[in-house]
């Protein structure tokens, strides 16, 4: 059996290209953000096409364990790149990441569960709630940018869902892993794909009503 993190829900062709067109914005937006708009716009679309062929190339790492290279290595890549361009903020303010991560690892594992012949099933919605939520009231308890919301939420939802998911939810099983199994529609690419936008909002709200 294969253990997978996915969100099965989204495996439809109209549903994936809202999909691929919400990821893309999110990731140019913070690319956008942290540089200008030409590298953003190339380096946004190379992920996107690298998520979308990589998903189709699966490599075994040991007997059980197998990563798929467009729904692990590719968001792993992209979030390890975030957390660089934002390294000046995060040393100042290490808690702006491990507060949100350490609550939305608990909501990602107690939302996840092992179907037999499915593996790690994610219920997407209070990951992605829990993301945008908790993010959106650090920037306002730290006073920092809105802006700051797009990025943190792909570095918080990416590595909350490999750890709740992918890892604790995997704990105990006798089924093989793969690591962003799920390819494009796995959960590692989901949740820090819807989680931006809402984050965005939520710090704006929030900034709207404490001025």
């Amino acid at each position: 059996m294969i253990t997978v993190a996915g969100c099965s829900i989204l495996r439809q062709s109209v549903i994936g290209i809202i999909v691929a067109t919400v990821y893309w914005l999110a990731v140019f937006s913070s690319l956008a953000i942290l540089s200008d708009y030409i590298t953003a716009l190339l380096e946004s679309s190379v992920i996107i096409a690298s998520i979308y062929f990589g998903s189709k190339i699966v490599v075994r790492l040991t007997p059980r364990v197998l990563v798929n290279i467009g729904g692990f290595l590719i968001p792993l890549i992209l979030s390890i790149e975030m957390i660089f361009r934002l390294r000046n903020v995060i040393i100042i303010y290490p808690l702006l990441v491990l507060v949100p991560l350490v609550i939305n690892v608990l909501i990602t594992y107690l939302s996840s569960y092992i179907v037999v012949g499915r593996g790690v099933i994610v219920r997407f919605l209070p990951p992605i709630i829990g993301v945008s939520s908790s993010i959106a009231l650090m920037l306002s308890i730290y006073g920092l940018s809105i802006y700051y919301s797009i990025p943190l939420s792909i570095i918080v939802g990416y590595f909350s869902t490999l750890l709740g998911a992918d890892i604790l939810g995997y704990k105990g099983s006798s089924e093989n892993l793969v690591f962003g199994g799920g390819g494009f529609y796995d959960a590692l690419v989901v949740i820090p794909l819807f989680s931006p936008g809402i984050t965005y909002g939520l710090s704006l709200l929030s900034f709207l009503v404490m001025r």
